[in-house]
């Protein structure tokens, strides 16, 4: 059977290939697989796009990447991939995707790999920006950068290193940063010219402030509000943010929940008992007849 008739295969006939269609694209998200990506994938040659997200039980090893030269879009969001160790050599890679995963090392296993678009909020990411990330990026680079770095376990500061990207839109709220390299903030082309606009406020709202996007966001600039609890700098939330309590909010939201109904019961009860000491259940049998 023709593989290009598979769903969730994508192929297409080149003239470089004497017009046979090969795969160039593979969509597995969704698939509920239970394995390793074999790495005899990464040797498809004209394969363009790998689509493995939301897969929690499969886990991807990157030994044979060197070999997808034409890999460009790589989606493994929310699988159980626990290293990066190897990405680094994708030869074409553009797009990366590694949001909603366990990757705490994931900006230092990256090593020099440089990539248009980024997406790693929620991998539980931690440590400093080390000094090689996007390393294969070169000074006054013009093209147009989005890297999303939100809600991780991220310290340090903004590194004076990502000046050298002219042109970057940059979401790194509800980590544990405590600065910003003053110039980052004159960076008039970041952030849609928001940067340019409202300087360091549109990276990230200041220690001491929040709002919900923990920057200023919105063709009207929504303010940062004060907050004395908002101790790092991108804060989303007017509190004291800690390790244990990141990335908890619907947790928080369900013990809230459930107490609440606990209460609830437990005043159900108490009323049932209440109205079966003062009911007079002869005089009105009428009602149950």
């Amino acid at each position: 059977m023709n593989v290009c008739f598979w769903s969730g295969v994508t192929c297409a006939a080149s003239d470089d290939d004497g017009g046979e269609s090969l795969v160039t694209a593979l969509d597995l998200s969704y698939h509920r697989l239970s394995c390793t990506l074999p790495s005899e994938v990464f040797n498809l040659r004209r394969l363009t796009t790998l689509d493995v997200s939301n897969n929690p039980r499969m886990t991807i090893k990157f030994s044979g990447i060197i070999y997808a030269n034409c890999l460009e879009t790589l989606d493994m969001s929310a699988t159980g991939t626990k290293s990066l160790s190897g990405i680094e050599y994708a030869p074409s890679l553009d797009y990366l995707r590694i949001s909603n995963s366990y990757l705490p090392n994931a900006l230092k296993e990256m090593g020099n790999l440089a990539v248009s678009y980024l997406f790693m909020e929620n991998c539980r990411a931690k440590g400093e920006i080390p000094d090689n990330f996007f390393g294969n990026i070169e000074d006054d680079y013009d093209d147009h950068i989005f890297m999303d770095i939100s809600n991780n376990y991220l310290t340090g500061t903004l590194p004076y290193a990502f000046s050298r990207f002219n042109d970057l839109y940059l979401t790194a709220d509800d980590n544990f940063f405590t600065g910003i390299d003053p110039s980052l903030c004159n960076m008039t082309d970041w952030n849609d010219g928001m940067v340019e606009k409202y300087g360091c406020d549109a990276l990230m709202c200041p220690m001491g402030t929040y709002n919900d996007f923990g920057r200023r966001y919105g063709s009207s600039g929504i303010a940062c509000e004060k907050c004395k609890r908002a101790t790092y700098y991108g804060s989303i939330e007017c509190r004291k943010k800690t390790m244990s309590g990141h990335g908890s909010h619907s947790l928080q939201k369900l013990v809230v929940l459930s107490a609440g109904l606990t209460f609830a019961v437990a005043l159900v009860k108490k009323l049932w008992i209440l109205l079966n000491k003062n009911f007079d259940f002869e005089q009105h049998a009428g009602l149950y007849s």
